[in-house]
Order: structure tokens, then C-alpha cells, then sequence
């Protein structure tokens, strides 16, 4: 009977055992550690049915015998009994000891294993958590941003914003991939709200509170629309501030027929090319930004020209005197490809009309009128007939000019222009040069010229070098003589009342006939042609002046050949070179 306990003993604990053990197996392993643990139990039944017969077997044997050997029996079956109950006393520890053992190993095997499944549970559950908003301060904006963590492939966030001061909630973003936010607030007091979510259905959501003092909301403003002209087309531009990108759009109402017409379609660029009619209009301008502000604005508009069709337009002419004649240009617009102009001018002292040009592609011209008052005139055409044209008055007055430097020297009345060194060194620099160039081709003397032009023309400011370029005083008629190479055209004269000298000093003003230069080279030209040639008799009156290198001899001759009546002339002269030491624009 022990043995069957000891067997059944034994069989619950392996059982146990192995139950245990199962937690940690798969599910097929499971499957195979039942079917294990089922054969061991029927294997164990078979066993203690065996044992159980045996007994009942022995028992009957043991009855039979009873009358023969029951003192043997006894004794045997007594020791018998001794030798298997120490046996088992023997084998219960060890198998006690193995089924503790045995159940320590597994127990730590299955707790392992619970706690790998918790793990891999833990890890298996979806997993999200928003720590904070990061905020920062961008300029125009604020960025926002949910900081988050999760085990999940896919987040997505939704932003919303409770406005204190309606006591309103407003979304911002719905939801989306991106744990940012750019926000535009005005200033204000806020709740500032994001949620997250997974697929799988974990949320979370923070939020928190924000004092905003400065206004990030989007703005667009257009003040004003700028115009320019063109040959071919009117140039509009909207003049605007904007906090984002912004797109425009034109129209324009024509006044001549109340209707709205489309100039461009929404475009990126704040410009118009504009071709209308010619006519009246409101321009209107339309503008939108990515921030979803708006703005618009309108001007009238006069159109000159027909953009549509070929023309031209002169807006006036542009006068320029540069010395002894007029630069002229005709300032014009056309979208035509040739273009054509005539110049006239009218003189109004004899109300006649003079061709200065026939028709060219030229809008310049250059004019050299006489003194006078004149009305300047040009016309232009298209060669589809198009035609423009305009007039000014001019009054042509040239002063004292020089030919080939474009820097007038300027008088009036018989004052000079030049009352100080600076301006007197000026007129010196201007003409001492011509003079160096004429004594290399007359062979008089160039401080000696430039001497007498200073002492005679007030360095060039008198009326009679301003009115006749005339800077020498000389007259139509010098004693009756006539010279070779001579630079007037006999005809052009100015007349004018000037002192002179009667040769004692006294000094009366007579009206005299002068000769009129087109420019100061021609004037000191005709000056020396006259000094090397003019006869005085059969000989030259200013015998021995040409090469003559010495100043004081040079004046002399020319006093003493009649030229002027001024007994101090000669002193005059000599004061003049030493003053501005002109001896050194002799060549």
C-alpha cells in the first residue's frame, strides 16, 4: 500500500511539474506537453493496477499458507515488511528532494517566461504621450510645436486655439502628419490646444496657456498704382506691402461705355502691360496673399494715344545753345516703326517761314539763325499718316562764342563779365590758346593778340563781343584798306556808339559800323589778316611786326601804324602781358 501512495505521489508531482513547465511553451509545444503528461498518467494507472493485483495475489497466497507456515510467514513477512517500509522511508526523501528540485528549476523558468510575455505584451501596446509645446517666435508668425513620444508608425496632430476674450474655441489645423503649426495670432490671451491620436486609437492632448502682445496676423495694403508711359503700351504697377507671397489681378472700366473689361487673370508679378484705346478709364487692382489677406485699389486713367493702332505724339522740344547755333530734338512717342520730321522756323521781324529741313528720320537738328525772335516749328508722320507736331519761341542772341569750346563768355552793356582774377584768369585760358594757334599761321605775336583782346573786349564781356564776336573793334572800314585772307563774309555788321580818342586824350562817343564774327577764332583771325596786310600806301602800314619777338617793339609798331587813337595804349598793353604773364602762350 506504501507503494502505491509513494507511485500516486510521485505522478501528481511530475504532473505539476510539467504544468507548470507549459506556461512558458508555445502553443504547440503546449499541445505536445499534454500528450506527455497524459501517457505518463495512464502509464502510472497501468503501474498501480499491477501492484494492486500482486497484492491481492499475495494476500491469497498468504491465506492458503496460513495453517503451514505461519510462524515462518509471520517472521518473513514482518521483516519483510521492515526492509520495504526502510526502503521507502529511504527512497521518500530522494523523491522528495527530486520533486523539489525539479519544481524550483521550473518555477524560476515560468517566471522568466511571465515576465518576457509582459514585456512583449508591454511592446505590443501602442504607446504616445505629448510632454509639451514648444513655442518660437518667428517675426511674422509664431511656430508651434507638439513635443511627443511614441512607438507608433503614424501620428497625426490637430491644433485649436481658445481665445479668452470671446470665450470661443477656433481650429487651426486639423489633422494632419506634422506635429508643427505656424500661428498668426492677434494679440491677445490664449489657450493653445494640440491633440495626437494613432491609428490604432491612442490619444493624447496637452495644452497651455499664452499672453501674445504683438499681431502676427497676415496683412496686404496697396497705396497706389504707379504709371508710366511707354511707346507701345501704359506700364501699371500696384504699390504694396504684403506679410506673404501675394498675387494681382487687373481691370479696367471704360468710361466711354460703362463696361467692365479683364486686363489679366491672378499672376505673382504686381505689374501690367496695359495696351487701351484712347480714352477714359478706372484701373482697378486686386491682390490676395497666402496669408488670405486682401486688398484693392483704383485709379482714373486719361489715355492720349491709341496703343492699339499706330501713332506719334511730340511732348515738346528740347532747345540746347551751344555757342553760335541752336542743338534742337523733337521729344516724341510712337510705337510706329519709321517715323519722319521737318523743321521750319518762322522769323517774326519779317513773318516769313524758312525750311531749316526736309523730311528725315532725324528728330535733331542743328539751327543757326541770325539775331532775332523766331517761333522754332517740326512736324512729324507715320507711314500709315500719323502725324504730330509742336512749336516754341526762341530768341536767338548769342553772346561772345568760340568755336571749338562750347563755354560762352557772357557780358553786358560795355562791362566785362569777368570782375575778378579768378574770372579774368577763366577768359585768359579760354582764349590764350587761340591766339598761340593764330600766331603760328600770322606770325604776330600771341601775348600781343591776347593783350589787345583783353584791353578791347573787357575779356570778352563787352556788348560788342557778346552781340558781334567781335573782340578787336573792328570796324567795317579801316582807313579805306582791304586785305588778303580776311574771315568776314562783308555782310553781317553791328552798329554801336563807343568812345574814342582823339589823340590828346579827349574822349567823345561816336556811332560807328562794326564787322560781326560767327565765332572768336574767326574775329582774332581777321584781326592779324588785317595787322599783316593792310597797306599804307604801297607798303604794308605794320611793316616788320610779323616775327617780331620782342612785345614792346611789336605794340609799338602796331600804335604807330594808326591802329589806335589812345595815347596810352601802348602802356596798356605792356601793363596787360606782365600782369598775366602772357608772354608764355607765345609759340
Amino acid at each position: 500500500m506504501r507503494k502505491s501512495i509513494t507511485g500516486l505521489l510521485l505522478i501528481l508531482v511530475l504532473i505539476c511539474s510539467d504544468t507548470v513547465t507549459a506556461f512558458a511553451l508555445s502553443d504547440t509545444d503546449k499541445t505536445q506537453q499534454v500528450v506527455q503528461t497524459t501517457e505518463q498518467t495512464e502509464s502510472s494507472e497501468d503501474t498501480a493496477k499491477k501492484q494492486t493485483e500482486e497484492e491481492k495475489e499475495t494476500e491469497s497466497e498468504t491465506g492458503q499458507n496460513q495453517n503451514d507456515d505461519a510462524a515462518a510467514s509471520t517472521d518473513e513477512n514482518v521483516g519483510n515488511d521492515k526492509t520495504q517500509e526502510s526502503e521507502i522511508v529511504t527512497d521518500e526523501p530522494a523523491a522528495k528532494d527530486s520533486a523539489i528540485g525539479a519544481g524550483n528549476s521550473e518555477d524560476e523558468q515560468a517566471a522568466s517566461q511571465s515576465e518576457d510575455i509582459q514585456a512583449a505584451s508591454l511592446e505590443s501596446e501602442t504607446q504616445l504621450n505629448i510632454s509639451g509645446i514648444y513655442v518660437m517666435d518667428q517675426n511674422s508668425y509664431i511656430a508651434a510645436g507638439a513635443v511627443y513620444s511614441s512607438n507608433a508608425e503614424k501620428v497625426e496632430f490637430k491644433w485649436q486655439y481658445y481665445d479668452l476674450t470671446t470665450k470661443s474655441w477656433y481650429l487651426l489645423k486639423d489633422w494632419n502628419s506634422s506635429n508643427w503649426y505656424s500661428w498668426r495670432p492677434a494679440p491677445g490671451a490664449y489657450w493653445l490646444y494640440v491633440e495626437a491620436r494613432t491609428d490604432d486609437g491612442a490619444i493624447a492632448s496637452k495644452c497651455e496657456g499664452m499672453q501674445i502682445g504683438k499681431d502676427y496676423r497676415p496683412y496686404l495694403n496697396i497705396s497706389g498704382i504707379y504709371q508710366q508711359t511707354g511707346t507701345d503700351r501704359i506700364a501699371a504697377g500696384a504699390v504694396y506691402k504684403s506679410s506673404d507671397a501675394a498675387q494681382f489681378k487687373w481691370q479696367y472700366y471704360d468710361l466711354s461705355n460703362y463696361t467692365w473689361h479683364a486686363a489679366s487673370d491672378w499672376s505673382e508679378s504686381n505689374w501690367l502691360a496695359w495696351k487701351p484705346k484712347k480714352g477714359s478709364y478706372w484701373l482697378y487692382v486686386e491682390a490676395k496673399n497666402a496669408g488670405g489677406a486682401t486688398a484693392n485699389y483704383c485709379v482714373g486713367v486719361v489715355v492720349s494715344h491709341n496703343y492699339e493702332v499706330e501713332y506719334v505724339d511730340i511732348s515738346g522740344i528740347y532747345l540746347r545753345n551751344d555757342g553760335s547755333y541752336f542743338s534742337a530734338g523733337a521729344v516724341y512717342e510712337t510705337n510706329a516703326k519709321k517715323v519722319e520730321f521737318e523743321w521750319k522756323s518762322y522769323d517774326l521781324s519779317t513773318l516769313k517761314w524758312s525750311n531749316i529741313n526736309t523730311w528725315t528720320t532725324g528728330n535733331c537738328i542743328t539751327w543757326k539763325p541770325t539775331r532775332g525772335n523766331y517761333w522754332l516749328y517740326v512736324e512729324a508722320k507715320t507711314d500709315t499718316g500719323e502725324t504730330a507736331s509742336k512749336a516754341i519761341g526762341v530768341t536767338a542772341n548769342f553772346g561772345l562764342q568760340i568755336k571749338n569750346n562750347f563755354t560762352p563768355i557772357r557780358g553786358s552793356g560795355n562791362s566785362a563779365v569777368y570782375p575778378n582774377t579768378a574770372q579774368c584768369q577763366a577768359a585768359i585760358n579760354q582764349v590764350g590758346p587761340l591766339c598761340t594757334q593764330d600766331q603760328k599761321k600770322s606770325g604776330v605775336l600771341a601775348c600781343v593778340t591776347l593783350a589787345q583782346f583783353i584791353l578791347e573786349s573787357g575779356y570778352g564781356g563787352t556788348d560788342l563781343a557778346q552781340e558781334a564776336n567781335n573782340c578787336f573793334g573792328m570796324k567795317i572800314s579801316l582807313s579805306g584798306n582791304t586785305w588778303a585772307g580776311s574771315t568776314w563774309d562783308g555782310v553781317s555788321t553791328y552798329g554801336k556808339y563807343s568812345p574814342e580818342d582823339d589823340g590828346h586824350g579827349n574822349i567823345t562817343q561816336e556811332y560807328s559800323v562794326f564787322r560781326k564774327y560767327a565765332c572768336v577764332e574767326d574775329s582774332i583771325a581777321d584781326h592779324s589778316a588785317y595787322l599783316t596786310g593792310a597797306k599804307n600806301g604801297s607798303g604794308l602800314r605794320y611793316a616788320g611786326l610779323v616775327g617780331e619777338k620782342d612785345y614792346v617793339k611789336a605794340i609799338t609798331i602796331i600804335k604807330n601804324g594808326g591802329y589806335a587813337t589812345d595815347s596810352t595804349y601802348i602802356a596798356q598793353i605792356c601793363r596787360i602781358i606782365e600782369q598775366w604773364n602772357l608772354t608764355k602762350y607765345n609759340a
